[in-house]
Protein backbone atom coordinates (compact mmCIF):
# COMPACT_ATOMS: atom_id res chain seq x y z
CA UNK A 1 0.00 0.00 0.00
CA UNK A 2 1.39 3.65 -0.91
CA UNK A 3 2.18 5.01 2.41
CA UNK A 4 2.41 9.08 0.97
CA UNK A 5 0.36 11.70 -0.47
CA UNK A 6 0.82 13.86 -3.41
CA UNK A 7 0.23 17.56 -1.75
CA UNK A 8 0.19 21.03 -3.74
CA UNK A 9 -0.61 24.41 -3.71
CA UNK A 10 -1.85 25.72 -6.49
CA UNK A 11 -2.38 28.95 -8.21
CA UNK A 12 -3.18 29.65 -12.16
CA UNK A 13 -2.17 25.64 -12.29
CA UNK A 14 -3.24 25.36 -15.64
CA UNK A 15 -0.83 27.70 -17.54
CA UNK A 16 0.92 26.05 -20.76
CA UNK A 17 4.64 25.78 -18.68
CA UNK A 18 3.15 24.22 -15.48
CA UNK A 19 3.24 20.73 -14.96
CA UNK A 20 -0.10 20.43 -12.61
CA UNK A 21 -1.84 18.28 -14.45
CA UNK A 22 0.82 15.77 -15.76
CA UNK A 23 2.04 15.59 -12.30
CA UNK A 24 -0.92 15.10 -10.77
CA UNK A 25 -2.07 12.39 -13.24
CA UNK A 26 1.05 10.40 -12.38
CA UNK A 27 0.34 10.33 -8.72
CA UNK A 28 -3.14 8.83 -9.66
CA UNK A 29 -0.96 6.39 -11.72
CA UNK A 30 1.78 5.97 -8.63
CA UNK A 31 -1.03 5.26 -6.29
CA UNK A 32 -0.51 8.31 -4.02
CA UNK A 33 -3.26 10.16 -2.20
CA UNK A 34 -3.74 13.84 -4.05
CA UNK A 35 -4.37 16.40 -1.46
CA UNK A 36 -4.67 20.17 -3.26
CA UNK A 37 -4.60 23.41 -1.52
CA UNK A 38 -6.75 25.85 -3.48
CA UNK A 39 -5.84 29.54 -4.25
CA UNK A 40 -8.66 31.52 -3.48
CA UNK A 41 -7.26 33.50 -6.58
CA UNK A 42 -7.88 30.68 -9.36
CA UNK A 43 -10.90 30.34 -11.94
CA UNK A 44 -14.08 28.17 -11.45
CA UNK A 45 -13.55 26.44 -14.29
CA UNK A 46 -10.08 25.75 -13.36
CA UNK A 47 -11.37 24.70 -10.44
CA UNK A 48 -13.66 21.86 -11.74
CA UNK A 49 -10.76 20.77 -13.90
CA UNK A 50 -8.91 19.89 -10.93
CA UNK A 51 -11.16 17.95 -8.94
CA UNK A 52 -11.49 15.95 -11.70
CA UNK A 53 -7.45 14.92 -10.99
CA UNK A 54 -7.72 14.83 -7.11
CA UNK A 55 -9.20 13.08 -4.09
CA UNK A 56 -9.36 16.29 -1.97
CA UNK A 57 -9.45 19.78 -3.51
CA UNK A 58 -9.99 22.12 -0.36
CA UNK A 59 -9.92 26.30 -0.89
CA UNK A 60 -7.93 28.68 1.07
CA UNK A 61 -7.74 32.25 1.53
CA UNK A 62 -4.55 33.21 0.24
CA UNK A 63 -4.01 36.96 0.91
CA UNK A 64 -1.56 37.01 -1.67
CA UNK A 65 0.59 34.72 -0.62
CA UNK A 66 0.33 30.70 -1.37
CA UNK A 67 2.03 29.66 1.50
CA UNK A 68 -1.32 30.30 3.31
CA UNK A 69 -2.17 26.57 1.79
CA UNK A 70 0.08 24.57 3.66
CA UNK A 71 -3.09 24.50 6.25
CA UNK A 72 -4.15 22.56 4.02
CA UNK A 73 -2.02 19.93 4.85
CA UNK A 74 -4.10 18.28 8.04
CA UNK A 75 -6.52 17.57 5.43
CA UNK A 76 -3.97 14.74 4.19
CA UNK A 77 -4.68 11.05 5.76
CA UNK A 78 -1.47 9.29 4.49
CA UNK A 79 1.89 9.07 7.04
CA UNK A 80 4.00 11.18 4.07
CA UNK A 81 3.30 13.46 2.55
CA UNK A 82 5.36 14.07 -0.69
CA UNK A 83 5.18 18.28 -1.72
CA UNK A 84 5.40 19.94 -4.49
CA UNK A 85 5.09 23.52 -6.09
CA UNK A 86 2.38 23.48 -8.95
CA UNK A 87 5.56 24.48 -11.70
CA UNK A 88 7.55 21.37 -10.17
CA UNK A 89 8.04 17.63 -10.76
CA UNK A 90 9.94 15.10 -9.18
CA UNK A 91 12.35 12.60 -11.17
CA UNK A 92 11.16 9.12 -11.11
CA UNK A 93 13.43 7.60 -8.56
CA UNK A 94 12.34 10.03 -5.83
CA UNK A 95 8.38 9.08 -7.26
CA UNK A 96 9.66 5.74 -6.14
CA UNK A 97 11.21 6.34 -3.21
CA UNK A 98 8.77 8.72 -1.97
CA UNK A 99 5.82 5.80 -2.37
CA UNK A 100 7.73 3.97 0.37
CA UNK A 101 9.93 6.25 2.65
CA UNK A 102 12.85 4.18 4.18
CA UNK A 103 12.18 5.60 7.68
CA UNK A 104 9.81 8.35 9.49
CA UNK A 105 11.82 11.37 8.77
CA UNK A 106 11.77 14.60 6.92
CA UNK A 107 13.98 14.88 3.67
CA UNK A 108 15.68 17.50 1.99
CA UNK A 109 15.43 17.13 -1.69
CA UNK A 110 17.38 18.63 -4.33
CA UNK A 111 15.47 21.12 -6.07
CA UNK A 112 16.84 21.91 -9.64
CA UNK A 113 16.06 25.23 -11.80
CA UNK A 114 15.92 24.01 -15.30
CA UNK A 115 14.97 25.52 -18.83
CA UNK A 116 15.46 22.85 -21.14
CA UNK A 117 18.40 20.79 -20.72
CA UNK A 118 20.33 23.29 -18.84
CA UNK A 119 20.02 24.46 -15.13
CA UNK A 120 21.21 27.39 -13.27
CA UNK A 121 23.84 27.03 -10.87
CA UNK A 122 24.06 28.55 -7.89
CA UNK A 123 20.85 28.00 -7.64
CA UNK A 124 20.08 24.43 -6.64
CA UNK A 125 18.27 24.46 -3.18
CA UNK A 126 17.93 21.45 -0.87
CA UNK A 127 14.42 21.78 0.47
CA UNK A 128 12.37 19.52 3.17
CA UNK A 129 10.21 18.03 0.14
CA UNK A 130 8.90 14.68 1.63
CA UNK A 131 7.72 14.40 4.85
CA UNK A 132 6.41 12.35 7.94
CA UNK A 133 3.19 14.20 8.68
CA UNK A 134 2.75 13.54 12.20
CA UNK A 135 2.92 16.69 14.49
CA UNK A 136 4.79 18.14 11.09
CA UNK A 137 3.37 22.17 10.32
CA UNK A 138 4.94 25.46 8.81
CA UNK A 139 5.31 28.22 11.47
CA UNK A 140 6.04 31.98 10.56
CA UNK A 141 8.99 33.49 10.08
CA UNK A 142 10.04 36.96 11.77
CA UNK A 143 10.84 39.73 9.35
CA UNK A 144 12.77 42.44 10.55
CA UNK A 145 10.29 44.51 11.86
CA UNK A 146 8.78 41.65 14.14
CA UNK A 147 6.03 41.39 11.80
CA UNK A 148 4.98 37.51 11.31
CA UNK A 149 5.19 36.04 7.73
CA UNK A 150 3.91 32.67 6.49
CA UNK A 151 6.06 33.76 3.09
CA UNK A 152 9.54 31.57 3.60
CA UNK A 153 8.31 30.75 6.77
CA UNK A 154 9.89 26.89 8.24
CA UNK A 155 8.46 23.20 8.22
CA UNK A 156 8.65 22.14 12.16
CA UNK A 157 8.62 18.36 13.23
CA UNK A 158 9.64 15.98 15.79
CA UNK A 159 10.87 14.07 13.12
CA UNK A 160 14.73 13.62 12.30
CA UNK A 161 15.97 15.34 9.14
CA UNK A 162 17.47 13.47 6.59
CA UNK A 163 19.20 15.02 3.24
CA UNK A 164 18.76 13.14 0.11
CA UNK A 165 22.47 12.20 -1.59
CA UNK A 166 23.96 11.29 2.00
CA UNK A 167 25.60 8.35 3.20
CA UNK A 168 22.28 7.49 4.72
CA UNK A 169 20.87 6.77 1.52
CA UNK A 170 22.41 4.71 -1.43
CA UNK A 171 23.20 7.43 -4.02
CA UNK A 172 21.03 8.07 -6.56
CA UNK A 173 21.58 11.35 -9.08
CA UNK A 174 17.65 10.92 -9.90
CA UNK A 175 16.80 11.71 -6.11
CA UNK A 176 15.49 15.30 -6.83
CA UNK A 177 12.77 17.78 -8.01
CA UNK A 178 12.70 19.57 -11.69
CA UNK A 179 11.89 23.46 -10.93
CA UNK A 180 10.15 24.89 -14.52
CA UNK A 181 9.77 29.06 -12.81
CA UNK A 182 12.33 29.62 -15.76
CA UNK A 183 10.12 28.68 -18.56
CA UNK A 184 7.54 31.21 -17.28
CA UNK A 185 7.27 34.21 -19.34
CA UNK A 186 9.23 37.39 -18.56
CA UNK A 187 6.19 39.30 -17.17
CA UNK A 188 5.67 36.49 -15.07
CA UNK A 189 8.41 36.06 -13.62
CA UNK A 190 8.18 39.58 -13.10
CA UNK A 191 5.22 40.04 -11.18
CA UNK A 192 6.94 36.85 -8.81
CA UNK A 193 9.73 39.37 -8.00
CA UNK A 194 7.65 41.80 -6.99
CA UNK A 195 5.47 39.98 -4.91
CA UNK A 196 8.65 38.34 -3.40
CA UNK A 197 10.39 42.25 -2.97
CA UNK A 198 7.14 42.63 -0.60
CA UNK A 199 7.23 40.23 1.42
CA UNK A 200 11.15 40.44 2.44
CA UNK A 201 12.78 43.39 1.35
CA UNK A 202 16.65 42.28 1.83
CA UNK A 203 16.45 38.69 -0.13
CA UNK A 204 17.59 38.73 -3.84
CA UNK A 205 14.74 37.56 -5.53
CA UNK A 206 15.73 38.53 -8.75
CA UNK A 207 18.81 36.70 -9.52
CA UNK A 208 17.44 33.11 -9.70
CA UNK A 209 14.42 34.21 -11.67
CA UNK A 210 15.72 36.24 -14.60
CA UNK A 211 18.45 34.17 -17.08
CA UNK A 212 18.01 36.55 -19.45
CA UNK A 213 20.72 39.06 -17.80
CA UNK A 214 23.09 36.18 -16.57
CA UNK A 215 23.13 33.24 -19.57
CA UNK A 216 26.58 32.41 -18.47
CA UNK A 217 24.89 30.86 -15.21
CA UNK A 218 23.19 28.16 -17.13
CA UNK A 219 24.83 24.99 -17.75
CA UNK A 220 24.31 21.90 -19.23
CA UNK A 221 22.55 19.27 -16.60
CA UNK A 222 25.05 16.35 -15.70
CA UNK A 223 24.42 13.65 -18.26
CA UNK A 224 23.75 11.13 -14.95
CA UNK A 225 21.26 13.78 -13.98
CA UNK A 226 19.66 14.80 -17.63
CA UNK A 227 18.97 10.72 -17.78
CA UNK A 228 15.66 11.51 -15.40
CA UNK A 229 14.42 15.03 -17.18
CA UNK A 230 10.36 14.13 -18.12
CA UNK A 231 9.85 12.14 -20.99
CA UNK A 232 10.18 13.94 -24.04
CA UNK A 233 11.84 16.90 -22.33
CA UNK A 234 15.32 16.28 -23.34
CA UNK A 235 14.63 16.21 -26.94
CA UNK A 236 11.41 19.07 -27.18
CA UNK A 237 10.41 20.57 -29.87
CA UNK A 238 10.21 24.28 -28.67
CA UNK A 239 12.93 26.71 -28.46
CA UNK A 240 14.09 28.79 -25.89
CA UNK A 241 16.25 32.02 -27.14
CA UNK A 242 19.75 31.64 -24.69
CA UNK A 243 22.14 34.62 -25.36
CA UNK A 244 20.90 35.46 -29.13
CA UNK A 245 20.89 31.12 -29.57
CA UNK A 246 18.30 28.50 -29.92
CA UNK A 247 18.22 26.21 -27.13
CA UNK A 248 16.36 23.11 -26.90
CA UNK A 249 13.28 23.17 -24.58
CA UNK A 250 10.46 21.18 -23.44
CA UNK A 251 7.39 20.42 -25.79
CA UNK A 252 4.63 22.19 -24.83
CA UNK A 253 2.65 20.03 -22.68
Amino acid sequence: MNRTAYFTIVYRPFLPWKHTERTLRIARERGFEIVVAWDDRNSRSDYERIRTLADTVVPFTSHGMTEYGYKVSRHIKSEFALILADDEEPADPLWDIAANPPSASRFGIPVIPVLGDRYMKGHIGMQERLSWMEDWELVPRVRHDGIETMFEGRFQSPAPMVEMLTDKLPYNAGLLIWHYLLEAPRAEREAKAERYAKYDIFGDHATRLFWEEQPESLIDIPVEMRQYLPKGELHGKRQICVEGHATPAPASR
